[in-house]
């Protein structure tokens, strides 16, 4: 269940508002808190009314109006309408009144997702209660099939009629089609420009897909998304026409629509149809230069993939599913290994070797890289005793850590604490971060880097050159060495060897301001003399090998000869230009 802050939740509980919030979890609704003016509305202390909304939601409704009301609540929970709506309810004068309630969900800055009800009581003195109650509901029967703020049908309508605009479509020998639209930074809109401008886009984007899909079935679904059943056959033009309407004719710099498309047929319910087409539209993503994404199985695939792989994450460590592959790096002027990069690889028993690829980008989403990076860490300190029993030099091993890792936990305290547990000296690990995490690095980020620091470890900077670049990070952090990404050695010589230049003149810079320097993605003889010619100090690639796991790498030629390397704190701190 979300918690709130204390001082939140103080202020939200004496608001004399009638209000309550609630989070839907697992079909069941839970009151997370009440405000001082739903409490003396209803005449009910606060425990008291909290324990009655979660346990028995409409014991003070008429019973005429909770069928209703209960059949709205559960559609506004799974997010198919909004909550606008008006019935009968007990209030602190045992009678019953008629009440306005209108719900909004709101997302929490850790992505939980709560419902904020508003109660109004629009009982009017002089009036019968039946007198005001028969014209009310007269306007809330219209408004149960018609959204409130654009004035197009809602969810409510679409459940109707759904089935039946469909079965036309497939009457006159056409393929129904469903359209989920999605406005893009409606929130930041909202933010920007206020809730009055954020209403006027929501209904400039219905009245252009009403007009635009003027035969077909067109609902408004819930926030800023929008459904429409079709049997059109240029329905991509058509959606391209309302993309370009709404860029048009909104304030500032608005991004349009996005758009996920599926085909309706007997093998799928309406419902799934909508997630599919919705789908689409997370694939979509941020990409500008796309509208619309046809659904596929590979994005249902994708889907069920990233589901199975954060439901079996932590089994997946518990499990040591996760295993520990070492590459090489190597010397450019001796040839011999300086180090190994730690990488990790899913060894799943049902979907077999899953690739990092895939699951590396489903955790960062889910801000779960932090359990994967620890648990590297402590999983690489626990096979030194094994490399040292193979008679294997114990070479430092370094290790990725997202950017995310430094907002989420205690890094520089993890780590001394894993040492402390082995036994082991700092030198026996190296610390990787992405430059992309430098570029966008919070004082947390800077303090914890200190700390690292300070507790002798040594820090490369990754993927340097990967579209973050800025000399600046040098002057900003004290790394030990710079990792060049991939994509430069790939495209060597690209637009007349854009790449050799620019590799060249980092490398001189790197070396005057005594930073190590490694390219990655070494293929070819050719790749690691042009190395040497430059001046790179280590080179890592399949040339010399591909990721391992421990007994392979025990077996690797390169490590036959290793000596460990021994230097000194001042040789540590210098280019890596003085070889055996």
């Amino acid at each position: 269940m979300y918690e709130f802050i204390p001082e939140v939740r103080a202020a939200y509980e004496k608001l004399s508002l009638p209000m309550a919030i609630y989070q839907y979890e697992d079909k069941k609704v839970i009151t997370l808190l009440v405000s001082d003016g739903l409490c003396h509305a209803k005449g009910l202390e606060r425990e008291e009314l909290t324990s009655t909304f979660t346990n028995s939601m409409f014991e003070m409704v008429h019973p005429d109006d909770a069928g209703r009301l209960s059949k709205i609540g559960k559609d506004f929970a799974e997010h198919l309408c909004g909550y606008d709506v008006v019935y009968r309810a007990i209030q602190k004068d045992k009678k019953y009144h008629l009440l306005h309630t209108i719900g909004k969900w709101q997302t929490m800055d850790d992505g939980t997702e709560l419902a904020f009800l508003y109660y109004i009581d629009v009982t009017e003195s002089g009036r019968s209660l039946n007198e005001i109650y028969d014209a009310y509901i007269k306007v809330q029967k219209d408004n149960f099939y018609i959204d409130v703020v654009t004035k197009i049908p809602n969810m409510n309508y679409f459940e109707a009629l759904a089935n039946e605009k469909i079965y036309s479509i497939k009457r006159q020998n056409k393929t129904p089609v469903l359209i989920f639209f999605d406005i893009n930074g409606m929130q930041a809109y909202n933010s920007e420009y206020g809730f009055a401008k954020g209403n006027e886009l929501l209904s400039l984007t219905a009245n252009e897909i009403r007009n635009t899909f003027n035969d077909d079935l067109v609902t408004r679904a819930f926030n800023d998304h929008f459904l429409v059943i079709t049997g059109s056959d240029d329905f991509e033009a058509k959606i391209k026409k309302i993309n370009l309407v709404v860029k048009n004719h909104t304030l500032g710099n608005a991004t349009g629509i996005r758009a996920g498309i599926t085909y309706l047929d007997e093998n799928t319910s309406l419902t799934d149809s909508i997630g599919n087409a919705k789908r689409c539209t997370k694939e979509i993503g941020n990409n500008l230069n796309t509208v619309y994404k046809f659904f596929s199985k590979e994005i249902d695939e994708a889907y069920w993939n990233q589901r199975y792989i954060v439901g079996s994450f932590d089994k997946a460590l518990s499990e040591k599913w996760i295993k520990v592959f070492y590459q090489p790096i190597i010397r450019v002027k001796s040839g011999k290994v300086s180090s190994c990069e730690g990488l990790a690889r899913w060894d799943d028993p049902k979907m077999g070797l899953v690739s990092p690829a895939k699951f590396i980008p489903v955790l960062e989403k889910y801000h779960l890289l932090y359990k994967l990076d620890l648990y590297m860490v402590d999983e690489i300190c626990a096979e030194v005793e094994k490399r040292k029993n193979a008679g294997l030099a114990i070479i430092p091993t370094s290790v990725n850590f997202s950017g995310q890792d430094f907002d989420n936990i205690d890094i520089a305290a993890k780590l001394e604490s894993i040492l402390k547990k082995y036994n082991l000296p700092p030198d026996v690990l190296i610390i990787e971060i992405t430059e992309q995490a430098v570029a966008t690095a919070t004082e947390n980020f800077t303090e914890q880097f200190r700390r690292i620091k300070e507790l002798g470890f040594k820090i490369w900077i990754d993927d340097f050159g990967s579209g973050y670049s800025s000399l600046n990070v040098f002057a900003q952090y004290d790394f030990n060495l710079v990792k060049f990404d991939m994509e430069f050695m790939r495209h060597l010589d690209d637009h007349n060897g854009a790449n050799r230049h620019i590799m060249k003149a980092i490398i001189d810079v790197a070396k005057k301001m005594h930073i190590n320097t490694l390219a990655e993605g070494i293929e070819t003889k050719e790749h690691l003399d042009f190395l040497d010619e430059i001046g790179c100090d280590r080179a890592q690639g399949y040339y010399f090998s591909k990721p391992v796991p421990l007994d392979i790498l025990l077996m690797n030629r390169l490590f036959m000869d290793t000596t460990p390397v021994a230097e000194t704190k001042e040789e540590s701190e210098i280019a890596d230009t003085i070889q055996e």
